[in-house]
């Protein structure tokens, strides 16, 4: 079973008045450019030089991309730097890396697929060794920023994970009163907008983000119409975390239950199969077609 987890990739015109979105054509080049700069680190043996750094020396960095006609994909790779590889009771050095070579261990593979048309970008899991959805964002950035910014240069590269819209409805459903509310959203290119949220991306607005909260002590009754109208794009378009309390009946007194709900800790996944026969395209093209499908739909395309 594979795992993946998805992501919203976005380039958006600094200027909507001059400049139109990127389009199917736009995102494309952007995994062209990014499997041009990923061919070359490979063939050049500079992969590692300029793989992201995670923790206790352990990196990652896209392995290989293609860019279909289609859809792009490929694979991301997560390694351990080891130089010296030693005995584990003794602690005898058993192997050290020439100087000029790249000694690695603990390598895992995480393929992707990414689709023009939504701009949804997933990848597998590969039994939790993905970096977390912060992390793992972070690092697509790291890569994308550079081919982003040199050949899109009128338009702004963002990234949100798409979170469970499902969690966060039954968030919303068991929240009698909240706390702090917290909530950012990047206008999308997408027609899913609120007039309001229309006429301020109309105005070249990047994003919004809105803090509210009771006083010291107390609670929000309730969710205010704006915010919860934000707080619905959230999963496609942003990120959100909740503080909410749930009514807790004891005989009779009534308490109320303090709970928080965080979108990056709310992923929306989707779970596939590789088939006995099928090879490895063969399964990366079902991935897109299925992750598309999503995709369609949370878009209402009939």
């Amino acid at each position: 079973m594979a795992n993946f987890r998805q992501y919203n990739i976005q380039l958006l015109p600094l200027d909507t008045k001059k400049t139109k979105e990127v389009g199917v054509d736009g995102y494309k080049k952007l995994f062209e450019y990014l499997s041009v700069d990923t061919t070359t680190a490979y063939k050049n043996k500079k992969m590692a030089d300029q793989a992201k750094a995670l923790i206790n020396d352990t990196f990652i960095c896209p392995f290989v991309v293609h860019a279909d006609d289609r859809f792009a994909y490929g694979k991301f790779v997560k390694y351990h730097k080891a130089e010296t590889v030693t005995d584990f009771y003794s602690q005898t050095p058993l192997f050290t890396a020439a100087r000029g070579d790249t000694a690695v261990s603990n390598t895992y593979y995480f393929r992707f697929v990414f689709d023009y048309t939504w701009h949804r970008f997933g990848i597998e899991e590969n039994g939790s060794r993905l970096p977390n959805p912060t992390v793992m964002m972070e690092a697509l950035e790291h890569f994308l920023d550079k081919p982003a910014k040199k050949y899109f240069p009128e338009y702004s590269l963002t990234l949100n994970l798409i979170s469970d819209q499902v969690s966060l409805n039954e968030a919303l459903t068991r929240g009698n009163e909240f706390g702090a509310i917290d909530v950012k959203i990047t206008f999308p290119n997408s027609h899913r907008l609120t007039e309001e949220l229309k006429e301020l991306k109309n105005l070249s607005a990047h994003s919004i983000h809105a803090h509210v909260n009771p006083a010291p002590g107390a609670r929000m009754t309730g969710m205010p119409k704006y915010i919860r109208k934000l707080v619905e794009n959230a999963p496609e378009f942003g990120e959100v975390t909740i503080t909410f309390f749930k009514t807790i009946s004891n005989n009779a007194a009534q308490n109320f239950k303090r709970m928080v709900y965080s979108s990056s800790k709310n992923p929306l996944r989707f779970v596939l199969r590789q088939k006995k026969a099928e090879d490895e395209f063969g399964f990366v093209e079902r991935a897109w077609r299925y992750m598309k499908a999503l995709a369609d739909k949370d878009n209402e395309i009939k």
